[in-house]
């Protein structure tokens, strides 16, 4: 009852410089800082201006996060996220 059941999927591609200039790149190692359960709120432009909101309940939980690509310089370029839907827990389930 607690699983994973997705009914909604949206795959973002990002750009490690893009990370990097929003503090979601590890310095030390290279990672993106974006894991597995993180929740997607919304998407907004380039300008800032809201896209989407992601309604929750249910949201959209990263289920899938690949570095993708290299660049010039055999540095990451492009990573890969998988936000999916998921089954609300029952009330009381801890």
């Amino acid at each position: 009852m607690t699983g994973n059941s997705p009914n909604s999927r949206v795959v973002l591609v990002f750009h490690f410089q893009d990370l990097e200039r929003m503090g979601l790149v590890d310095a030390a190692s290279g990672e993106a800082r974006l894991r597995v359960n993180d929740r997607l709120v919304a998407i907004h432009s380039v300008r800032g201006q809201l896209v989407q909101a992601v309604r929750t309940p249910p949201g959209l939980f990263a289920t899938e996060v690949q570095p993708q690509s290299f660049g010039l310089g055999l540095s990451l370029n492009l990573l890969l996220v998988t936000f999916e839907e998921r089954e609300l827990a029952a009330r009381g389930a801890a």
